[in-house]
């Protein structure tokens, strides 16, 4: 059986904290990191996935870094981002996948993936912001950002 192939993504690093919390000495780009490094552990107990990070300490790295990354492994790309805004209306966590439906109309395996890792989050009691598909097959087009 092929094994599914991931590259966790951990946004920000080096120079580009993300979010901050001056208060807690946080920054977005370490919090990340360590998510990613146990979502790694836990993804080494599954022998059914293979598994790249984009970083493994807090370096800087550019887009087409990431992304050749998974290219070059035929991978799909998970980003772990840890957002901050000031509304409360933006309170909670939600997951980005490519599309909702495959080529064939079936829910894709990027939209099943960031279902299940939703679910997991809010399970922790964070509140469910939902998955956010940024294209839609169905109209051959991008889908504007959510607010």
């Amino acid at each position: 059986m092929d094994k599914i192939r991931l590259v966790l993504d951990l946004g920000h690093g080096g120079g580009d904290p993300g979010a901050t919390n001056p208060k807690f000495k946080l920054k977005e780009s370490d919090v990340n990191l360590n998510i990613g490094l146990i979502l790694k552990a836990i993804f080494d107990t599954h022998p059914e996935y293979l598994v790249w990070m984009t970083r493994t300490k807090d370096v800087p790295l550019s887009l087409s870094a990431r992304t050749n990354l998974a290219n070059r492994n035929q991978a799909k790309i998970v980003s772990i981002h840890c957002n901050a805004v000031s509304s409360p209306q933006a309170h909670g966590t939600e997951v980005w996948c490519f599309s909702k439906e495959d080529k064939s109309g079936n829910l894709s395996e990027g939209y099943r993936l960031a279902s299940s890792i939703v679910k997991e989050l809010s399970a922790l009691g964070l509140k469910n912001r939902g998955v956010k598909p940024i294209y839609d097959r169905r109209a051959k087009q991008y889908i504007a950002r959510p607010l």
